[in-house]
């Protein structure tokens, strides 16, 4: 079983830094409707990641075995693909921050002289979405949880972490405490900040609108890094199957 879980670790990191659900969270808890949606979101988030895991992971089990040690070349070309996505994903989102990074620069004069006058730079520079989540009613934001879980990156993801528990050759009991290791560590972005503003909740408000200022400024960058490297591995791993 370690090496199913040493296998989902940079899985469960590429989740972790997703920068969508981690700035949705961050959003949330500055909300006046924290109290609400911030627990339902948890709750949706943690479900999305079990449901989508456990759906691939069934799929991997599923799959005709024709192989004598255990390796079929479906999940074989399966992780081929999914990895090929994750590169795919990462490149793309490099060619739209270098577009994004010139198309946007009157913008940034823009707030400089907002921030210059008194007014709030960091609110307009937030993306259009991040303002409809800062009003969010809780059973909203347990359905916009549960659908970030769906975005064509998330489900690569989920695809080859259920490929990775559900091709494993080790017990049900097993493939369910590896199954609750990725998920405690791929939501652990949104599980810690939540638990400790539900703790101290007027000690977080400094910390999280620093992160906020760092996720806005840094997401494009860090989901460049993350769905390279992990698409490269999960590529990696596909390739040893056959």
């Amino acid at each position: 079983m370690l090496g199913v879980i040493g296998q989902l670790l940079p899985i469960a990191l590429a989740v972790a830094l997703s920068t969508v659900p981690i700035t949705a969270t961050i959003t949330i808890l500055l909300s006046p409707k924290a109290s609400g949606s911030a627990l339902l979101f948890l709750i949706g988030w943690i479900a999305g990641l079990i449901i989508v895991t456990v759906a691939f992971s069934l799929g991997a089990r599923a799959a005709p075995d024709d192989r004598p040690l255990g390796a079929t070349p479906l999940l074989a070309w399966v992780e081929v693909i999914v990895g090929a996505g994750l590169v795919v994903v990462g490149v793309v989102s490099l060619v739209r921050r270098s577009t994004g990074l010139r198309a946007t620069s009157a913008a940034v004069v823009a707030t400089r002289a907002d921030a210059a006058t008194g007014g709030s730079a960091e609110a307009d520079a937030r993306p259009r979405w991040l303002r409809v989540v800062e009003t969010i009613k809780p059973i909203p934001a347990l359905g916009l949880a549960l659908a970030f879980n769906v975005r064509p990156k998330a489900l690569l993801l989920a695809a080859a972490a259920g490929l990775v528990i559900g091709s494993s050759p080790i017990g049900l009991a097993q493939h369910t405490i590896a199954l609750a290791i990725y998920v405690v560590l791929a939501g652990s972005s949104v599980i810690a900040p939540i638990v400790l503003w539900l703790v101290r909740p007027n000690a977080m408000r400094r910390p999280l609108r620093a992160a906020e200022s760092w996720v806005i400024r840094n997401s494009s960058t860090v989901s460049v890094i993350v769905a390279v490297v992990v698409g490269t591995f999960v590529l990696g791993n596909g390739l040893t199957r056959f």
